[in-house]
């Protein structure tokens, strides 16, 4: 096991899921955690969690879709420990219903959480990875590499930080900054993690009954091999790394 002691760590979205275990994971191999969520109460919960388990961590709540918050963020964290050296945005919001059916404010608010809440946090701390020659990873998903039915939107926005993450990489490469991108594929949800309908009403996502799903801990340990090993495309699974591939290679396949 890798020693990470005075490593700091931002996980975006780590409140719950794939990014509160990852958290766990690195914190219980000696790094600094610095925990974030939109939800105030889902926070506490998690720093609970982290505190009963002596991780040392800090908590940020705010909506890193806004540059401003993200500013604020860079400020909170740099004030405290002087450094960041492994950004994982990992925050993101799932919509699922058809693209006619789905009301036009989704596209936006879609946007903003998942392409933004990515693009911000790694725009403020880019000259701080630089110094510590850090890491940056962008969870992105199955939906990113196939547009999957009902998930248009969310697709959309997958792939697109997928774009953004290949630019990032040829540009901080000099500076011997590694990027990634990871595809978790189905993971097993959170208890209370939502979803949002074409209507805009969120509710608590049911379990995907049927699926072959990943435990988070299994996708959370995909995601730290990724990193040590510093490949730019991660999966959790081989049927993702097969998919991807093969609609690399052979997307008339892919689309059928």
């Amino acid at each position: 096991m890798k020693n990470y002691t005075n490593k700091v760590i931002l996980i975006s979205g780590s409140s719950q899921g794939i990014g509160h275990t990852l958290g766990l994971l690195y914190g219980g191999m000696g790094a600094k955690i610095v925990l974030n969520s939109r939800s105030k109460e889902k926070l506490e919960l998690a720093q609970e969690t982290f505190n009963k388990a002596k991780i040392e961590n800090i908590a940020f709540c705010g909506d890193l879709s806004d540059y401003q918050t993200c500013l604020e963020l860079r400020e909170f964290v740099i004030e405290k420990w002087g450094r960041i050296d492994l950004l994982i945005n990992n925050a993101a919001v799932a919509i699922k219903g058809d693209i006619n059916s789905s009301i036009p404010n989704l596209f936006f608010a879609e946007q903003l959480t998942n392409i933004n809440g990515s693009i911000f946090p790694t725009k403020v701390f880019i000259e701080d990875l630089k110094k510590s020659k850090g890491k940056i990873l962008f969870i992105s998903s199955i939906a990113g590499i196939i547009g999957l039915p009902e998930h248009g939107i969310y697709s959309a926005s997958k792939r697109a930080i997928i774009s953004y993450a290949e630019t990032l990489r040829n540009e901080l490469k000099e500076f011997n900054v590694f990027v990634g991108v990871n595809f978790p594929g189905f993971t097993e949800n959170s208890t209370n993690k939502t979803i949002t309908l074409p209507d805009g009403k969120s509710i608590v996502l049911k379990g995907r009954d049927g699926i072959r799903k990943n435990t988070s801990h299994k996708s959370a340990s995909k995601i730290i091999e990724q990193l040590e090993k510093r490949k730019f495309y991660g999966y959790s699974s081989r049927s993702g790394k097969f998919l991807h591939v093969l609609y690399r290679l052979f997307p008339v396949f892919t689309l059928n």
